[in-house]
Parts: C-alpha cells; structure tokens; sequence
C-alpha cells in the first residue's frame, strides 16, 4: 500500500514524507508527515476494498465537488474542516496512473487530531447532539 501513497505524493511537494498507513475502506487512507516542515496530512487514494462502497463521490467530478465544498466552508468559518491541499498543477484532485489500480484519484487534507467515535463514550449523548447541530449547521451553509 505504501507504494500507491508514494506514487500519489510525486504529484505534490515533499521530500522525504513520512508515511503511514492508516486503513483501507472506502479510501486508502495514509498519514503522511512532511519531514522539512513537521506538518501532518490525510492522502486518500480513492479506491473502496469493495465495489459496494464505490459510488459517485469516487469521479472527479464528485471528488472535486467536495474539495470546493471543504474550501468554502473552511473559508467562511462555519465548522472546523480540514483543508484540501492542492498538487503540483494547482489541482484539488491527483489523478494518477496506479500498476495495481490503473486510472486512480487521490487527494490531500490538512491532517486534524481527533479519535474515531464509539458508541461506549461516556459522553455519547452529548456527542450526539453536537454531531446534530454540526449537521444543522452544514445544511444550513449548503442550503438554495
């Protein structure tokens, strides 16, 4: 898996990234650490584990449409988003030729700390709620 991140990231400007592979489901996902400035980023190379989660946000089109959509957002301050980066060629979606995938899309995020939601959280009502005014909020900015 390392050696698609590797392929993705020539399209970008690190030298000597670190790379570590997170998980692959609905994207292959990697944290990938910038050795000359210490800064953290999500690469996700857009390919499911299985054709059942492969939809219309895995085109470009789709890719691109949520790359604005975070821009925005992030631009207007409504929630705490994490950056899209664009590439070498000022693009917000990689496209990229993969030995193992073929025509492959990758994109890269601003990495943002945080932990994966369980539903044993002790707080988890709360979590709830928050997630639901979130939701609120991000219906409200994408609203006519």
């Amino acid at each position: 898996m390392i050696v698609e991140a590797e392929k993705a990231l020539m399209h970008y400007s690190f030298i000597d990234p670190i790379i570590e592979f997170i998980r692959h489901n609905e994207n292959i996902t990697f944290r990938v650490k910038n050795s000359s400035d210490d800064r953290s980023y999500l690469l996700r190379i857009h390919r499911p584990v299985s054709d059942g989660l492969s939809g219309l946000q895995h085109t470009r089109a789709g890719l691109e449409s949520e790359m604005v959509f975070l821009r925005e957002v992030d631009k207007k301050g409504t929630l705490k988003v994490q950056r899209p980066i664009v590439n070498q060629d000022g693009a917000l979606v990689t496209e990229y030729i993969s030995e193992r995938f073929g025509p492959t899309y990758a994109t890269l995020l601003e990495w943002m700390d945080g932990s994966t939601l369980a539903p044993d959280e002790e707080n988890i009502d709360q979590i709830i709620y928050k997630l639901g005014e979130y939701l609120a909020e991000l219906h409200i900015f994408s609203g006519p």
